[in-house]
């Protein structure tokens, strides 16, 4: 199979100006390609970046046609773009990763369909699109749930947690506030731990990995992460050999997260899958070869993919809107006063700051995993941050 790299100089396009979108410029850029961000406001991160900056609403036909019309091909920084948008894009020029693979991740109730005819493990789930529905998923699985809402849920939004037993009434509440949405109800699973998994694959068909990353969350968004080295070899090995196949079975080109529950008993579950670049995977701008985003620039780009090494232990820290509420705190000093470690900080730009809005993060870098994720944590209780768990089934 003959490959055709993409010239030097050649726009790329990317939909979306958020951070994601920002980090896949600069890496875009390093690889001497120019970037068109195609996002609703002149003043998201990653239009401060791009080369070209196309600004409306997403199912503008008119700035569709110029994105198009200016770039060899397109990827995106986040799932909930609308599929008319994508399917415009798609008839037109390249997307990748591919108009299937994002089709079927915004959509969690056709995600856990294709995961389950393909094969791969997830936590017993049921499709409910009624009342009728809802109280026979909730008989079929027989113990506590969660009822995720199939599009547009993220960070614990549009979820409901629905208790072994619940009665009929407590269902018709719920089944209420959902107000008619398809959703998936999925069995709560004995969790030890979450992990996740980037997978990067290229026009040849071959896939580099990195992970996996142990995750750590405050109220249902990420808060901290790094690479789990002391995971069971047997869970590392499932992890990859999970995440590599639902890659191939997308035939995936361009990058995506692929998130498991590990259980007590060593089960590894597949929960979500994630088609873009990671908040967990942050931390390979500082101490890989290469990061996540210069993967992606790589896949999108049809370059053959390296296999990234990490150099040193490291510890990504999430920065949500929630610190700036007396303005911006000390980040800098704090970091600079814990041994050890060297921490790197990234700040989006983003203009305001709202509780539970990812503004930036840190990741903090060190010869010794344990000294880095204490240094992490003594960070975090600095800022006044709120205790972490392991474990986000809802």
């Amino acid at each position: 199979m003959e490959i055709c790299v993409l010239e030097k100089d050649k726009m790329v396009g990317v939909v979306g100006g958020g951070q994601l979108g920002m980090f896949f410029t600069q890496s875009a850029q390093s690889l001497g390609y120019r970037v068109c961000c195609f996002c609703n406001q002149p003043d998201e991160p990653a239009a401060r970046y791009a080369d070209e900056v196309i600004t409306g609403s997403f199912d503008d036909a008119a700035c569709i046609d110029r994105l198009t019309r200016m770039c060899e091909v397109v990827t995106y920084e986040f799932e909930s773009i609308p599929a008319a948008t994508l399917a415009a894009i798609a008839d037109k020029v390249q997307l990748r990763p591919s108009l299937s693979v994002v089709q079927t991740t915004q959509n969690r109730a056709l995600e856990k369909q294709f995961l389950a005819d393909n094969g791969i493990p997830t936590s017993p789930f049921a499709i409910v699109d009624s009342l009728e529905t809802l109280v026979a998923g909730v008989r079929q699985l027989d113990g506590a749930a969660v009822l995720k809402t199939a599009t547009d849920g993220y960070d614990g939004k549009g979820q409901w947690k629905i208790d072994s037993g619940a009665d009929r009434s407590r269902l018709e509440a719920i089944h209420q506030e959902v107000a008619g949405r398809t959703c998936t109800l999925e069995k709560f699973v004995d969790l030890a731990f979450e992990v996740s998994m980037l997978v990067a694959g290229d026009v040849a068909g071959d896939f580099v990995t990195i992970g996996p990353m142990r995750n750590r969350h405050v109220n249902h968004i990420l808060d901290t992460s790094w690479v789990a080295n002391d995971v069971d070899p047997q869970v590392e090995a499932t992890v990859r050999e999970l995440a590599t196949r639902v890659a191939r079975d997308f035939a995936l080109v361009g990058i995506f997260c692929v998130e498991f529950f590990v259980g007590k008993t060593g089960e590894v579950l597949v929960n979500e899958i994630a088609p873009r670049p990671h908040n967990s995977g942050h931390l390979t701008i500082d101490s890989f070869s290469q990061s996540q985003f210069d993967l992606q620039a790589l896949a999108v780009t049809s370059h053959e993919l390296p296999q990234p090494k990490q150099a040193r232990p490291a510890v990504m820290v999430n920065l949500l809107g929630d610190l700036w509420a007396e303005g911006e705190p000390e980040f800098e000093s704090i970091g600079d006063s814990l041994p050890g470690t060297q921490m790197r900080l990234h700040l989006y730009g983003k203009a305001t700051a709202r509780p539970g809005r990812k503004m930036g993060h840190a990741t903090f870098i060190g010869d010794d995993l344990q000294t880095v994720i204490r240094n992490a944590d003594q960070f975090r209780a600095q800022l006044g941050m709120e205790a972490p768990t392991e474990l986000n089934q809802v």
